[in-house]
């Protein structure tokens, strides 16, 4: 059964096509590179628009508040789930998400010519067929061609979308890859490969550290920005804990800055470096 929330944007959605011929549109339709910001988290995302008023794209996002108890949960399936922090079977909605997943909604015009929609976050609870859903509405401002700022309304927080056109080319990150995780005063090293995927701005990752293997996706942003998520395995176990941490990018170095959360240890930072080619 649909919320109250979702059918309401869904109304809204519908109501404005016979107004907003009135006014000025400025269309969305088009890929666009996004990077998020909100007092719930970081996150980088790629939206395409189309003509037929759907959209479809992907996220990968961190929290900036999780702790050992309540960095728990994650779904599974073919993309590397979003994790709600804390998580019940009772809601409705779930007030910090992580993790990496798909979007789809319909968008439309309102009456001031702004770009509406809305899309549904859905969370699984664990391996269980439990799941919660965040009711996300959203109003765009355009200027074609060179930026997109989209204000999305979550149960938690306002995310700003500030998006930019897909470049013609994006940075090439992929190669073997270093890393140092950061969790309080303790720092271990990691060892991954970074994997060109379909989509320019995806990659895959596998790697491992000590007593554990990951495999991942990571998203590259020309907006000098970065994320990794993992499926954190460790070798004594079959159980997977999530990570995801986003940050900045050095395309000239080829290093990123990142920050995050991992199920069940809470906020981290993670330092990661292409490796140097030793002369």
């Amino acid at each position: 059964m649909k919320s109250t929330y979702t059918m309401v944007v869904a109304a809204l959605l519908f109501g404005a096509t016979a107004v907003a011929p009135a006014q000025t549109q400025k269309s969305p339709v088009g890929t666009w590179d996004f990077v998020l910001s909100s007092s719930r988290g970081e996150g980088l995302a790629y939206i395409t628009f189309s003509e037929d008023f759907t959209f479809e794209g992907s996220e990968l996002l961190t929290t900036k508040s999780a702790s050992a108890d309540d960095a728990y949960g994650r779904n599974d399936g073919t993309d590397i789930g979003r994790t709600p922090t804390p998580s019940s079977t009772n809601s409705i909605s779930v007030t910090n998400l992580f993790g990496f997943g798909r979007i789809n909604g319909p968008w439309n015009y309102d009456a001031k010519g702004n770009v509406i929609g809305y899309f549904v976050e859905k969370v699984a609870i664990g391996n269980s067929t439990n799941f919660v859903l965040n009711s996300v509405g959203f109003s765009a401002k355009v200027v074609p061609g060179k930026r997109l700022t989209l204000v999305a309304s979550t149960p938690s927080a306002k995310v700003t979308y500030r998006g930019v056109p897909l470049p013609d080319t994006l940075p090439d990150i992929s190669g073997s890859w270093q890393a140092t995780k950061k969790i309080s005063n303790h720092k271990t090293v990691e060892f991954f490969d970074v994997i060109p995927d379909i989509e320019p701005f995806l990659y895959g990752v596998s790697g491992a550290g000590a007593g554990y293997s990951f495999e991942g996706v990571s998203m590259i942003s020309s907006q000098k920005r970065i994320g990794f998520t993992m499926s954190v395995v460790p070798d004594n176990s079959t159980n997977a804990v999530l990570r995801s941490v986003v940050g900045s990018y050095n395309p000239k170095k080829v290093k990123a800055s990142t920050k995050g959360a991992e199920e069940g240890v809470g906020n981290l930072s993670y330092e990661a470096i292409l490796n140097p080619e030793i002369q």
